[in-house]
């Protein structure tokens, strides 16, 4: 093999891992250490998005990754056909000390269904550190359509 066909089945490799750290949930049971975390799971091929918006109105979703305050959004599962998740889930946390303070709104979008039957379930859990606040199942039967908007109080 040449080098640049070396070169260029590296940076496949590569991306590909990385691909596949970002659909890998989080160490611990639900999120990393947190103030404040949000999590979507599924099973399936269909792309659900996570969007959560922090007190002072920021969205943190698969379109804005980070937040000014410290908001992470870990990754986009089920995006396309060629990256798929095994365990879908998207996860939204502000690491510890790091949350502002106030009301957090969050919802649930179906981008695709990727040929899966609809509609597609899910759940949502809110936590607050580990400590797991409320858990709730939805369902979404349209493309396009979403569930939600819910909100949460932090301190």
């Amino acid at each position: 093999m040449k080098s640049g066909a070396i070169s260029v089945a590296r940076s496949i490799s590569l991306a590909a891992i990385g691909f596949a750290a970002a659909c890998k949930p989080p160490a611990s049971p639900l999120a990393p250490p947190n103030d404040i975390a949000f999590r979507v799971e599924w099973s399936g091929p269909a792309d659900l998005d996570l969007y959560v918006k922090e007190p002072g109105g920021a969205e943190i979703s698969r379109h804005q990754l980070h937040s000014a305050s410290g908001g992470v959004h870990t990754g986009d599962c089920n995006a396309t056909p060629e990256s798929m998740c095994a365990n879908p889930s998207e996860l939204v946390y502000w690491p510890k000390k790091n949350a502002p303070r106030g009301a957090f709104q969050y919802r649930v979008r179906l981008v695709n269904n990727h040929l899966a039957a609809l509609p597609v379930t899910f759940k949502v859990t809110v936590l607050h550190g580990s400590k797991i606040i409320s858990v709730e199942k939805g369902t979404i039967a349209t493309i396009s359509g979403q569930w939600g908007t819910k909100t949460t109080n932090w301190k």
